[in-house]
């Protein structure tokens, strides 16, 4: 216990055995706390070691930096850093298998790895025409974050492309709400049928793959056809599109749109009657 001596400047704390020890105590563990946080910082291990220098020559665009992963890896093979390195630099390198099987290799912790995997995946399928599949990709990152940036702006343009332009509104309403109120958030969640976003490249890798839902590249080509005035034509599309996928409720009212303004009431009634449940 504590008791009170009087010094030159009034009253002061003396302290007993018990008190002397306790403040020991307290100050013992502070330091062996602070001691094994600091000592991976002020003593890395080999792993550590090599994945700073690997930031640095990531920082600093290394000529030699595929190298250097590949010597990391060598003696790290399992360090997820290393292995999402290795994908972004397969990434880089427009070798998709390469990345797919680094990013394979991040582990599934439900967390941090699991979104980074999945965004990966998704890229590599972006970049392949794999519409369907980056599209599942992407959903898995939301389910584990919803306010993802990256997910929620690729998941928005995927489907602006595809012509599925009410379920984009979802992801873009999302990014609208966080406060990245551009013009084409904006202008795709307001309901216009004139306004839709084109990517002839990506609509073409897709329709060029061997996706066995392709067709789904086809349903944003067969909306500017239908901005173009080109109803036959269109018509002609969305049909070898919901001959692929029979489900897809855009295609399937799209169509339904076409065949009322028609006005041939034997028409709209097969075409009713073809409908699937789920459209």
């Amino acid at each position: 216990m504590s008791r009170t001596s009087t010094g030159p400047f009034g009253p002061w704390p003396t302290f007993g055995k018990f008190d002397f020890c306790m403040m020991i105590g307290c100050l013992s563990t502070i330091i062996v706390g602070n001691s094994i946080l600091l000592f991976p910082q002020i003593f890395p291990s080999a792993q550590e070691h090599s994945l700073r220098d690997l930031r640095i020559a990531i920082d600093e665009h290394k000529p030699d930096l595929k190298q250097r992963i590949e010597r990391h890896l060598a003696a790290h093979p399992d360090d997820p850093e290393g292995c999402f390195m290795a994908a972004e630099q397969a990434i880089h390198d427009f070798d998709q298998p390469r990345a797919t099987q680094f990013f394979l290799k991040l582990p599934d912790d439900g967390g941090h790895w699991t979104l980074q995997r999945e965004l990966g995946f998704a890229r590599c399928c972006r970049i392949q025409g794999r519409m369907f599949e980056e599209e599942a990709h992407l959903r898995k990152v939301l389910a584990l974050n919803p306010h993802c940036i990256e997910a929620n702006d690729h998941l928005g343009h995927l489907l602006q492309v595809q012509g599925r332009a009410w379920e984009s509104s979802t992801p873009l309403m999302t990014q609208i709400l966080r406060g990245r109120c551009r013009g084409d958030e904006l202008m795709a969640v307001s309901g216009s049928e004139k306004f839709f976003r084109s990517d002839p490249e990506y609509q073409r890798r897709s329709v060029g793959s061997k996706s066995e839902k392709s067709e789904i590249g086809l349903l944003g080509a067969a909306r500017k056809l239908i901005f173009e005035n080109r109803n036959g034509e269109a018509e002609e599309t969305l049909r070898t599109v919901i001959a692929a996928l029979p489900s897809l409720g855009e295609a399937q009212g799209r169509l339904g749109r076409m065949i009322v303004d028609r006005g041939v009431e034997q028409h709209f009634l097969d075409w009713r009657g073809s409908l699937p449940d789920a459209a």
